[in-house]
């Protein structure tokens, strides 16, 4: 149990840092894009870029964090038929 919860605790810390640089990242071109007033194709293609980014970052984030709740419940369950938890869960989606 305990690989998992270093696990866990190295993927956090590894994707809170890459989402605060990716945050960062954002608001700057954001920001050269304004301060600029530059219609520069590239200037909007890295802010899309970065956007995506960002996005498929925090969509990671919270797959980890259901699959999370799932293993909990499981585990939870005397039963521990894995296919059952799924099953309750996916009516809530």
């Amino acid at each position: 149990m305990r690989v998992n919860i270093s696990y866990s605790f190295l993927f956090l810390c590894v994707k809170t840092s890459r989402f605060q640089y990716l945050s960062n990242a954002v608001l700057q071109a954001k920001s050269a894009s304004i301060g600029t007033m530059s219609s520069d194709i590239g200037d909007g293609c890295l802010l899309e870029l970065l956007e995506g980014k960002l996005a498929v970052l925090r969509f990671q984030i919270r797959i980890k964090e259901e699959l999370e709740i799932l293993i909990r419940r499981s585990e939870g369950s005397h039963t521990g038929d894995l296919s059952d938890t799924l099953m309750k869960d996916s009516t809530c989606i």
